[in-house]
This record gives C-alpha cells, sequence and structure tokens, in this order.
C-alpha cells in the first residue's frame, strides 16, 4: 500500500490466473498508490477485475500509463489498461483486445472513480455492459475518447457500453 511505482514497463510475455481476481500484466492491485509512466504488452487472462496493466485500482492514482497493442485480456470487469478503477486516471491508454463475459471496456472494464484526458483503441467483445472506452461508468469521464470496434448482446455502446453518472467532453 501508499507505495510508487515508476517507469516501469512489460515488453513481453502472459500472465494467466484464470480462476483469480485483481490480475494484471503489471500489477495485480493498486491501494492508495501511484503508478506513473508504466505500460504493457502483456497477454493477461484472469477471472474477474482483469487488466493488460492493472487488475484493481483501489484509491491510487494512475498517470500517463499504457496498455499496448499485443495486450489481450479475458475476464470480467475486464478492460486494456484497469479491471477497475475506484480513483483515478490521468493522461492514459489501451490499445489491445479484450473479451470477456460483463463490465468490458477497451481501457477500463468498470470505472467508479474518474478518467480524464484518456483513449482506448482496440477490440471489445464479450455480452453484456461491453464499451469502446469503459464497460460500465458509475463515476466521471472527461476530455476522453475511443477508436475502439465493440461487439456485445446488452448494452453496448461505442465509448461506454452502461452509464449511471457523469461523461463530459468525451
Amino acid at each position: 500500500y501508499d507505495g510508487t511505482v515508476f517507469n516501469c514497463h512489460v515488453e513481453d510475455g502472459e500472465v494467466s490466473a484464470i480462476n483469480s481476481s485483481s490480475v494484471g500484466g503489471l500489477i495485480g492491485h493498486n491501494m492508495y498508490g501511484i503508478v506513473e509512466a508504466c505500460s504493457s504488452e502483456a497477454i493477461v487472462k484472469g477471472y474477474y477485475l482483469v487488466g493488460g496493466l492493472l487488475g484493481h485500482n483501489k484509491s491510487g492514482l494512475v498517470i500517463d500509463c499504457h496498455s499496448l497493442k499485443r495486450s489481450l485480456v479475458n475476464g470480467s470487469l475486464a478492460g486494456g489498461l484497469l479491471g477497475e478503477n475506484l480513483y483515478l486516471v490521468i493522461a492514459s491508454s489501451a490499445s489491445g483486445n479484450v473479451s470477456g463475459w460483463n463490465e468490458i471496456g477497451c481501457l477500463v472494464g468498470s470505472n467508479w472513480g474518474i478518467i480524464h484526458e484518456c483513449k482506448s483503441k482496440g477490440n471489445a467483445t464479450g455480452y453484456g455492459r461491453i464499451g469502446g472506452l469503459v464497460g460500465r461508468n458509475l463515476g466521471t469521464i472527461v476530455e476522453s475518447c475511443s477508436y475502439a470496434y465493440v461487439v456485445g448482446e446488452d448494452e453496448v455502446g461505442g465509448l461506454v457500453g452502461q452509464n449511471v453518472l457523469y461523461i463530459s467532453y468525451s
């Protein structure tokens, strides 16, 4: 907790925790920490809270971080960058492919915090709450965009699959 991860990169590899939660290409769970200027190209597979860079961001800051083209993320509450965000993501991006069952986004699977100046591209596929940027938004999204290809069955959107709170200038 309360740690800082700065300028760290995963250039290749695979993280596979099929029956696990909080699975990330670089970090599984970030609590009260700062993750800055980091990237991942890893293939990441998990059950729940799965992200190309970070599985679960709880009260932490993610700044200028990127999940690159080669990332392939599988799981529920899955995102190209983060599986779930509960605090703040700034100036970050994802460009991999994300697939799973529910709450799937090319950047973030489920957002309860703030996403500011972020972008995504790639493919997001799943059943419900599938979005090009965020699968399910219960927080705030500002000045962010998506260039993703999105396929799903229920609550599917080019930017957000299901929006509950606030989106502005996106």
